[in-house]
């Protein structure tokens, strides 16, 4: 994958973590302007809601504390309440940490968003690899963020589903779950009302977030969402455009 040799990496470890290399990623370069315009601000010093996303992972790693807690899937009820702009952003935040490196694979297979947000084209994504015509390692990006890697991109898939609980996903989340003991792997996944891939594919993570939106969705939607998922697995509830003040 994007690490290279582990001893030559330990001398890369100045803050406590290992720093990834990146020469078999892709690199792309992000437009700030680009992002702010989509609300990917976690990336910037500056930003009035940086200070939520810090406090939100910080909620998240307590929770996942103990649990050896290190496949994190964040999804909604339904789709437009804000899952992968939270997840973007939170994996943003994530990689300010020094404890962990952060990859980030967007495992929405029928309309994947994370490059879009992001800013950047990608033809191939997870679905490619999960049917066979890709190679993982061949689909990370690296956007000049630290310590972030991304997959994301490719067609729409009708067979989604299937997809995410093939035994070659089993395997893949295994595999990076154990590679590399200090990072955090990230999935925004579908909806879990619209589609039948996440109650198909939370079994195999360590965890879940659960967005959803204020004022929006309807408690009926959360409790039909928890009641497919996996309670042991839940690390919380987001609320997405709560309005403050």
């Amino acid at each position: 994958m994007e690490l290279g040799n582990l001893e030559e990496a330990k001398e890369r470890r100045p803050y406590g973590w290992l720093s990834p290399e990146y020469n078999r990623s892709r690199r792309v370069e992000l437009d700030r302007r680009h992002l702010e315009k989509n609300r990917v601000v976690a990336n910037v010093h500056d930003a009035a809601e940086l200070e939520a996303f810090k406090m939100l992972r910080t909620q998240v790693l307590q929770a996942a504390a103990g649990r050896n807690c290190r496949t994190i899937v964040v999804t909604s009820p339904r789709r437009g309440e804000g899952k992968t702009l939270i997840t973007v952003n939170l994996a943003l935040t994530f990689a300010r940490e020094f404890s962990q490196t952060v990859l980030l694979v967007d495992g929405d297979l029928k309309e994947q968003q994370v490059h879009k947000l992001l800013g950047y084209t990608s033809t191939r994504g997870l679905g490619e690899f999960l049917s066979g015509n890709a190679e993982f390692e061949d689909l990370i990006v690296w956007p000049g963020v630290e310590k972030l890697t991304v997959v994301s991109g490719g067609k729409s898939r009708k067979d989604s589903a299937e997809l995410m609980n093939s035994p070659l996903m089993q395997s893949l989340v295994i595999d990076l779950k154990n590679r590399y003991p200090d990072r955090c792997i990230l999935f925004d996944a579908p909806p879990v009302l619209d589609t039948a891939d996440v109650p198909s594919f939370a079994p195999l993570v360590d965890g879940i977030v659960l967005v959803m939106e204020a004022g929006r969705t309807s408690k009926k939607d959360i409790a039909a969402a928890l009641k497919l998922l996996p309670a042991e697995k839940i690390l919380g509830l987001v609320i997405n455009r709560y309005p403050c003040g």
